[in-house]
């Protein structure tokens, strides 16, 4: 049976280690990184679309009251002109 030798020492073989830790935590965290990013990007595009949804939401509410206020002006002029008709 052959015994094999290494040159390498204890603190080259760790150094190697660490090496190889480190490029498995980058191969891990930028992955997760740009995944995160990507999850902003979608976040900020459904909050800006639910903003304008809710702004179109209000305009169409003030629309309606701007509607309403001036039903009830035309509907208090025509009961005026009514009870004036019937003195």
């Amino acid at each position: 049976m052959k015994k094999y030798h290494s040159d390498r020492t204890v603190e080259g073989i760790m150094q190697d280690s660490s090496n190889n830790n480190s490029d498995n935590a980058t191969s891990v965290l930028f992955p997760l990184f740009l995944c995160s990013i990507g999850i902003n990007v979608l976040q900020h595009a459904w909050n800006s679309n639910q903003l304008a949804i809710l702004q179109q939401a209000d305009n169409l509410q003030q629309q309606k009251i701007a509607q309403l206020q001036t039903d009830k002006d035309v509907c208090a002029g025509k009961l005026a002109g009514f009870i004036e008709g019937r003195r």
